[in-house]
């Protein structure tokens, strides 16, 4: 077996080149583990929590909640994007159908919320 003193250039330098390859490898895998393990979906997590605030505000304002959800069913036809595992994955933002079923979980404390404020 040969040690690293007895290669020749090129082969020292195809190691070299190959713990390169590895190391940068190792890079990218890390930064798409961080994206979409960390990142995406504190993203996401922040997008929810503003329609809900958005959703609050809008009843306490004396509008009617009962149209936030219907804007998602628009925002999904008008999207050409398709929904699979891997978009939803790399997505910063929730699905369309995700945040309309959030919006209504939480359309009974947005109503009376409304009904409270209307005016």
């Amino acid at each position: 077996s040969r040690n690293a003193t007895t290669l020749s250039g090129g082969e020292a330098q195809r190691i070299r080149l190959a713990t390169q390859i590895g190391s940068d490898s190792s890079s990218i895998v890390v930064g798409l583990a961080k994206d979409w393990g960390l990142d995406k979906p504190y993203s996401r997590s922040a997008e929810t929590e503003a329609d809900e605030v958005g959703l609050f505000l809008m009843a306490k304002s004396g509008y009617n909640p009962e149209a936030a959800p219907g804007l998602w069913d628009k925002m999904q036809k008008a999207s050409t994007g398709s929904q699979g595992i891997l978009d939803k994955l790399s997505s910063t933002h929730p699905s369309d159908k995700d945040r309309q079923a959030n919006l209504l979980r939480l359309m009974p404390q947005a109503l009376a919320l409304y009904k409270q404020n209307k005016g």
